[in-house]
């Protein structure tokens, strides 16, 4: 039997996005509310999770 794979995106779903759209410093970050409950269910249920995320700033000087 093959184990269910859930991928997720970070932005918008496991995390509220900030007001500037940007994710720049740890004080930015905000979970979604019952996000840890619903993760917690779902590795219960046998599910493997997987966080994607499309970050434009990758390969910029601002990841440098």
């Amino acid at each position: 039997m093959q184990t269910p794979t859930l991928f997720i995106d970070r932005d918008g779903t496991l995390i509220e996005e900030p007001h500037d759209n940007q994710v720049d410093s740890l004080a930015k970050v905000r979970c979604t509310p019952g996000v840890f409950v619903a993760l917690i269910e779902l590795t219960r249920r046998a599910h493997r999770l997987v966080m994607v995320t499309d970050q434009n700033g990758l390969g910029s000087p601002s990841f440098a």
